[in-house]
């Protein structure tokens, strides 16, 4: 607290008050005065209270002590009136109360500094009420005792205040309080020194008064216990081990009888083991024989494994390579202005398909990855609503020119923006619906979304030729097709296995319901977490120029079909670029040499990219 303005006695008490320690008596105060010594009177209306401070450059109230006045040091009355106090020259300060005046005179106080007397009345065991005197060594079941100690000061008596301290068990002493007895319980053994100090109304502190004493340890807790717990202890483990040896004993005794009539029965037996051993060696051989065809056997299934992934492979650039061309040149024709409305909406069906077709052909292709266990997904925030409208959009034309009907139902619930793999979860459900188209001639194709608690569910039903309960079992197995698939004379038998693989993966399953003749109903559950990123549109993209600011880019296209240079020259071409092409690797270096471009294109194949190295380094060499 800064020093009081004696002008202000609502400011000079607003750092004190009745919970601030130390404590003024009322927080209704009246005036402030200050005597010739510099100390500070507050008239309030239950005494009034002397302030004092212990050094002379304190400004915070940790520095401060506090005396209240009231009728017991002589006041009239404890509530003083509001203006009715006043300083004269000599200093004296006078204080008007309902019941009269009193002056305070600093050059005639008398100050009572001298210590009172400080006793400890009695100790007290609480559990049997006996007062010890005085104490010195007690039992272990006397640990709960009470202290009675006194201020021998009989002026305001109900000032008086003590403080407490057990050496052994507290670190410190304990609050002022005005409790004239401390109890301690369940006192540990050890040696202990009770601390008492009192202080009067004056704040005359008297102590410490000190009373050692000592509570020993229970018997179970004395040398002598522990001497019998060490020897209870080894009497148990000695007895232990003898039994432990009488009982080895008689296993000895009982294995040796054992082993007499064993090899009494070994002696029986080598006979006959001897005229087995014959029939042993002939099984042996045999097995040999049955292990050796089986590693040829393994052999063969490996190696053919190896060809079905080349030819994979092979076939995989075979089919995009033409497949790339027509997707080209549509994205090309939909660029122009000279497109009608009707010509684009089909070039985006025909753009559509021919992007699930390309898809189709890398995740059939993948069927090798899958086996092999290392395929994975690609997790990213999509717009789910608009996955599920652009299907509907893809199979809008293919149900109608089959007279069906198409039905797509999204729940409410499905949130638009959602984590998963998009690629995989479009082709699980081009999957299903085409299916459902195809072996469907009259009647309803449907497709039903619904999401809870980061799940999606996705019901594909049809009013198709159905399957036997036959076909249902094997559906889910490569290259097996239901009767009505075989008839059709469409598709590898992949694609459910491959729809139900990624289901998986997704953290899901598909589930099949059908009836011969009356249609099938698929179920998908996958994890579909919802998400407060921005989803990428499910929809095509397209580049549609260069920044005017940015610099033209020069590029070289490398590869060896024609289709695919057209193609690519007209597409950078188209958005401002730069472009140079080239049939194979030994032009590629040239036109590299020559124009120095800023990007190349070239195939994927790895041989490709060797050739390319290789002549670029030897140019590279022969120029320098």
């Amino acid at each position: 607290m800064s020093r009081l303005d004696l002008d202000d006695p609502q400011a000079a008490w607003r750092s004190l008050s009745v919970t601030t320690k130390p404590a003024l008596p009322n927080d209704t105060v009246y005036q402030v005065r200050q005597d010739a010594a510099g100390r500070v009177y507050v008239f309030t209306n239950k005494g009034i209270a002397r302030l004092t401070w212990q050094s002379t450059d304190a400004e915070s109230n940790e520095n401060l002590s506090i005396y209240v006045y009231t009728t017991e040091d002589g006041l009239p009355s404890n509530e003083c009136n509001t203006g009715a106090s006043m300083v004269d020259r000599r200093g004296r300060v006078w204080a008007g109360t309902i019941n009269g005046a009193a002056v305070f005179d600093p050059a005639r106080e008398v100050i009572d500094s001298t210590p009172k007397r400080l006793v400890i009345e009695r100790a007290v065991l609480a559990v049997t009420g006996r007062t010890v005197s005085p104490l010195a060594e007690l039992e272990f079941d006397e640990n709960h005792i009470v202290f009675h100690f006194s201020l021998l000061s009989f002026f305001r008596e109900p000032d008086t205040v003590y403080r407490t301290e057990l050496e052994g068990l507290d670190s410190n002493p304990s609050d002022w309080s005005h409790d004239d007895k401390k109890e301690f319980t369940s006192l540990p053994r050890g040696e202990y020194r009770f601390k008492v100090w009192g202080r009067d109304a004056g704040g005359v502190v008297t102590g410490p008064v000190i009373v050692p004493f000592s509570i020993k340890p229970a018997p179970w807790q004395s040398w002598m216990a522990y001497l019998l717990y060490v020897s209870v202890a080894a009497a148990i483990v000695y007895v232990a081990i003898r039994v432990r040896i009488a009982s080895l004993r008689r296993s000895n005794r009982l294995l040796e009888q054992r082993i007499a009539e064993r090899t009494g029965e070994l002696g029986n037996k080598v006979s006959a083991l001897r005229a087995s051993e014959q029939l042993a060696l002939d099984a042996r051989n045999s097995a040999l024989e049955s292990e050796r065809r089986a590693r040829l056997s393994e052999q063969k299934a490996i190696e053919a494994s190896r060809a079905k992934s080349v030819f994979l492979a092979n076939m995989s650039h075979e089919l995009r390579t033409p497949l790339n061309a027509v997707l080209g040149f549509a994205q090309l024709m939909q660029r122009d202005k000279k497109v009608t409305v009707e010509q684009r909406s089909n070039l985006g069906v025909i753009m559509r398909s021919g992007e699930h077709l390309l898809a189709l052909i890398n995740d059939v292709l993948s069927l090798s990855k899958i086996e092999a266990g290392r395929e994975s997904l690609d997790v990213t925030a999509f717009n789910l609503i608009q996955l599920l409208r652009g299907l509907e959009e893809m199979f809008r034309l293919r149900a109608q020119s089959k007279g069906l009907e198409l039905r797509f139902t999204i729940d409410p619930s499905v949130p638009s923006s959602v984590l998963g793999d998009v690629s995989k979860l479009r082709q699980i459900l081009i999957n299903l619906l085409g299916n459902a188209v195809k072996f469907t001639e009259t009647g309803t194709v449907s497709l039903a979304a619904t999401w809870h608690d980061g799940r999606a569910a996705f019901v594909v039903a049809d009013t198709g030729f159905g399957m036997t309960e036959a076909e249902t079992r094997s559906l889910f197995q490569a290259f097996v097709q239901t009767e009505s698939g075989a008839r059709s004379h469409e598709g590898t038998g992949l694609g459910l296995v491959i729809s139900r693989d990624f289901a998986m993966l997704m953290d899901g399953d598909i589930a099949v319901e059908s009836e011969f003749g009356r249609g099938s109903t698929f179920r998908v559950d996958v994890a579909l977490p919802a998400t407060d990123a921005v989803a990428e549109s499910a929809g095509p993209r397209r580049v549609l120029g260069v920044d005017p600011d940015a610099p033209v880019l020069h590029v070289l296209v490398v590869d060896d079909v024609a289709e695919n240079r057209t193609l690519l020259e007209q597409l950078l071409t188209t958005v401002g670029m730069d472009v140079s092409t080239a049939s194979n690797g030994r032009e590629a270096v040239d036109v590299w040499t020559r124009m120095r471009p800023d990007i190349v294109l070239m195939d994927v194949h790895a041989r490709a990219r060797r050739n390319w190295r290789d002549a670029r380094d030897s140019a590279s060499r022969a120029r320098g």
